[in-house]
């Protein structure tokens, strides 16, 4: 009765000539309608076991496909993270020879800058003792690299001791020995000093 009941209905559901049963192996996108018997609600056959069989073959064949395309996107996706680390990695041991290099570069510009630096106050240094490129200053205070006795090592009173005196800008030696041509003999604190 529910069958008859059923096809008698009016409606889209059963004018629809797409919604008859299929002859061949179901689809699964098709819409499976049902009663409370197992009777199709379109007036169909009922559903049977091998009907039934179809679907889930056809389930299980969907489901298999899905889990292979699946386990391939893993393995794809497995792929690209194992070749991101060894990216990361490759980054990784660049940056420390990078910085490895740049540590490097700081302490040879630090020896660089030392160097320059001694070398400017060598240049510096034989400008004075050259005959040309240094100003005389009259304020300029007297250097002496080194200074010692020559001769007899004992002093003897009444006896010129003679002294050694190496001046450290070559500029200031020669206007002092300019000027002791015109005084040969210095009056300094009680002593007298001759220049030669």
């Amino acid at each position: 009765m529910a069958s008859q009941r059923h096809s008698k209905k009016e409606g889209p559901l059963c004018q629809d000539p797409a919604r008859k049963m299929p002859q061949g192996e179901p689809s699964l996108e098709e819409d499976v309608v049902t009663g409370e018997q197992g009777e199709r609600m379109d007036g169909e056959a009922p559903l049977t076991r091998s009907f039934m069989e179809q679907l889930f073959r056809a389930l299980r064949g969907d489901f298999a496909t899905l889990k292979q395309e699946i386990a391939e996107e893993v393995k794809e996706l497995k792929r690209d993270v194992v070749e991101l680390g060894q990216r990361v990695d490759t980054l990784e041991q660049s940056r420390d020879a990078r910085e490895e290099e740049v540590d490097w570069r700081r302490r040879e510009l630090l020896i660089l800058q030392d160097t320059n630096l001694e070398l400017q106050y060598q240049l510096e240094d034989l400008e004075n003792r050259s005959r040309y490129g240094a100003p005389y200053l009259k304020d300029q205070t007297l250097v002496l690299d080194r200074t010692h006795r020559v001769g007899r090592p004992a002093y003897s009173p009444g006896q010129a001791q003679d002294i050694l005196t190496c001046l450290h800008h070559y500029k200031q030696r020669e206007i002092i020995m300019l000027a002791a041509r015109d005084h040969p003999v210095i009056d300094f604190e009680g002593f007298c000093v001759g220049l030669f």
